[in-house]
């Protein structure tokens, strides 16, 4: 759970380019992606995500990148 009080995920696939993205779920159920993944320097197939001590949300993917070997991320 955010420091918003909203629930954060990942999805390795799906998106706008079929990538994957981040996803939030309010507490009354409404789901939507505040960020897809393009497959290109961001990365692509988001595997887990943490939370830190500042509300930010941390990350890597499985590809994508400079050298196509993934990313870590933060949102």
């Amino acid at each position: 759970m955010g420091n918003d009080g909203n629930f954060y995920g990942t999805a390795i696939a799906g998106g706008i380019g079929g990538y994957g993205g981040i996803f939030k779920v309010t507490p009354t159920g409404v789901t939507t992606f505040p960020y897809t993944f393009s497959g290109g320097n961001d990365g692509s197939g988001p595997e887990n995500i943490v939370l830190g001590s500042d509300g930010t949300l941390f990350g890597t993917t499985s590809s994508g990148g400079v050298n196509g070997l993934g990313t870590v991320f933060r949102y």
